[in-house]
């Protein structure tokens, strides 16, 4: 069978507060320096843009417009380190920049460090970083400010829950002078500079006095080193990024000077059918849609399409397994069979999906194929035999099963700013009745949502998860992720030694075979009940020309080369 780990080498450490690699694995191998930067081996692009007709420009590239894209829901702030929510996320990504960036061809190249080298036993990495860099606010950049602002993310009393679990085996940072951050590590990794490159958007730096001088102000002020400048936010309305004149570090595979477009504005429409409008009315330019709307879209003759597959954990249904009746693995399993996921995706998506029998989508590096082999597929009748294994049975004929005396009778939490999740979640309330089981749906604002699941305040949750890499795993189901984006509330010693072996192994096959092993027992354990993966379908304004593709960070709108064409 054939995977498709990418080969991300360079050496230092992410994420959790995992343990070493037991003896016996040896130790990792250095990354290359520098100047002889690992490379990634990706897979075949997914994406497929269609793109809209476009005028022919008069001239090249030229500065000016302001390109407005619609987001469903409110970021509760844009300090770098206090959420991980996807809208603050996509706005922090063009505030940001890193040490290093990942290009289409699957190599690190320099960004804000221009070269980097590492101990030869993987226990810290020097960046020599560019003298030319400045803060939003005219601050030059220097070492300082970046091992204070990675002290600040991997501090508990921060509670980072996204640059903060990136930069977690990170022991410490510190200024060697003006230019040179010294980053120690816990333990040697085959994958941080995977992480420092697609979440940039975290892993930035902040200039420690302004700061200071905001405090709290910072989530709604926020400054950073990236191509746009925040300009303003209108609460319930919009956030407005300005073109950074003075940006001229970009990584080699852009242009690397300013952005053309002149300002990006995200705006703020809960309901999706006000989104459709938009687009049609020709005041929306980019917009996340829906299959059963693209043609209407098209017909506009504004706007093209812009498709990808999605990449992570796609959409699955949460279990809190520290609690009855999900502590129990037939239960579990019978809510994976219980689910006709083919009738799941043409009713709420309209086919535009990709059915999912593990815990990552195919288009995610580190797919394991043989998923496809062991995964659940629907069988009503032997999910009602488990059910009555477990000790739930229907006694008085009502159609709900009870155990002791209580019937079985669970919330199902959704965020409602998703019409296809809201959708799933109510076809999923019907095939779970046929089981046997009550399910009262529970629709909150995705920001609540997230703040309730995450730290394990529910019963069973509809959810998402992005991330373009199998490292998504060890966020998701290590135990020292409970509270966190360990929302399954799992914990396993057996399941940490191989999620830290995925960490520290730098051979990039033995690294697959460990990501192997990850996804058998997670399925096998029935630990969630992975439904899909979407197709994800942007409308794009044809006044574009379309971002950058990148065939790894399919999500990623890179707009350092895109321009008006009107």
């Amino acid at each position: 069978m054939k995977t498709h780990l990418w080969r991300v080498l360079c050496g230092v450490v992410i994420l959790t507060t995992l343990v070493p690699a037991v003896a016996g694995c040896g130790t990792p191998a250095p990354p290359p320096a520098a100047t002889e930067a690992p490379t990634t081996a990706p897979t075949e692009p997914t994406a497929t843009p269609v793109p809209p007709p476009e005028p022919t420009p008069t001239t090249g590239p030229t500065v000016g417009g302001t390109m407005v894209r619609a987001f469903t829901s409110e970021p509760a702030t844009l300090d770098f380190h206090k959420i991980a929510q996807n809208e603050s996320s996509w706005i922090q990504l063009y505030l940001n920049a890193s040490l290093v960036a990942l290009s289409p061809d699957g190599e690190f190249v320099p960004w804000l460090a221009e070269s980097w080298e590492t101990a030869d036993d993987g226990m810290s990495v020097d960046f020599k970083l560019r003298e030319d860099v400045t803060f939003h606010d005219g601050t030059p950049l220097t070492a300082d400010d970046y091992a204070w602002t990675i002290q600040r993310a991997i501090d508990p009393e921060t509670g980072s829950p996204g640059a903060g679990q990136m930069l977690g085996d990170v022991e410490s940072a510190e200024a060697l002078n003006d230019h040179t951050l010294r980053l120690n590590l816990k333990a040697p990794s085959g994958v941080l500079f995977f992480n420092l490159a697609v979440t940039h958007c975290w892993t930035g730096p902040i200039p420690r006095a302004s700061f200071e001088e905001l405090g709290e102000e910072f989530g709604r002020q926020p400054i950073g080193t990236g191509p746009y400048m925040f300009k303003e936010w209108v609460t319930g309305e919009k956030v407005v990024l300005e073109r950074n004149p003075d940006y001229n570090w970009g990584p080699s595979f852009v242009h690397g000077g300013p952005p053309y477009i002149e300002q990006l504005e995200f705006r703020f429409l809960p309901e999706y059918s006000t989104v459709v409008a938009a687009l049609e009315a020709g005041e929306m330019d980019v917009a996340e849609i829906e299959a059963k709307d693209v043609q209407r879209i098209l017909d506009t003759g504004l706007l093209g399409l812009w498709e990808t597959q999605f990449q992570g954990a796609g959409v699955f249904v949460a279990m809190n397994t520290s609690m009855a009746p999900f502590d129990d693995i037939n239960v579990r399993k019978a809510f994976n069979l219980a689910v006709d996921k083919d009738v799941l995706v043409q009713a709420a998506l309209s086919g535009a999906a990709v059915v999912m029998d593990g815990p990552i989508t195919s288009a995610t590096g580190g797919y394991w194929p043989g998923v496809e082999e062991i995964g659940y597929e629907y069988d009503l009748d032997a999910a009602k035999d488990l059910m009555q294994q477990a000790g739930w049975v229907d006694t008085d004929g009502d159609g709900i099963r009870e155990k002791d005396g209580e019937p079985l009778r669970l919330t199902m939490n959704v965020s409602s700013n998703f019409e296809d999740r809201v959708k799933t979640a109510q076809i999923l309330q019907e095939q779970y009745r046929d089981l046997g089981v009550d399910i009262e749906i529970e629709q909150l604002e995705n920001t609540v949502n997230i703040q309730k699941v995450w730290p394990g305040d529910y019963e069973i949750a509809v959810m998402q998860m992005a991330y373009p890499e199998f490292d998504l795993m060890r966020f998701m189901f290590s135990s020292p992720m409970i509270g966190m984006l360990n929302m399954s509330m799992w914990s396993d010693p057996e399941l940490d030694e191989l999620l830290n072996l995925t960490k520290t192994t730098m051979d990039p096959e033995q690294r697959q075979e460990y990501a192997n092993q990850v996804q058998e027992y997670l399925v096998e354990n029935a630990v969630i009940v992975p439904l899909y993966g979407r197709k994800i379908l942007n409308a794009w304004s044809n006044r574009f020309t379309m971002p950058l593709r990148h065939p790894i960070m399919q999500e990623y709108f890179n707009l350092d080369d895109s321009y008006l064409l009107e």
